[in-house]
């Protein structure tokens, strides 16, 4: 019966926590430094998936990015396929990189 109990218990507790650190890790601000460093791992990532496989997976992977303000990384991705016109767009909306548009054009 103790077995049970502390059974319960530790499963509740762990549904506790999960639910906290779910909700601390949606509410953290990242820094700049903090999210230039996590664009720049993702594009290295994204370097070793083929141009096909970046294609597959581009509709879904931008609406992500968007949301997460990744614009480095989208500009990254729109770069290396073609799509310049909308690196300028990327460059536009993130504060670091509006200032070099009229360089990139």
């Amino acid at each position: 019966n103790n077995s049970q109990n502390n059974s319960q218990n530790n499963s509740q507790n762990n549904s506790q926590n999960n639910s906290q650190n779910n909700s601390q890790f949606e509410k953290k601000i990242l820094t700049k430094a903090e999210s230039y460093e996590r664009q720049l791992t993702l594009v290295t990532v994204l370097k070793c998936i083929s141009l096909n496989g970046i294609q597959k997976i581009k509709p879904d992977l931008m609406i992500l990015l968007e949301k997460s303000k990744f614009f480095k990384v989208m500009t990254w991705i729109h770069d290396f396929s073609g799509d310049y016109y909308l690196c300028i767009d990327c460059h536009l909306k993130d504060d670091d990189l509006k200032n070099e548009v009229f360089e990139y054009i």
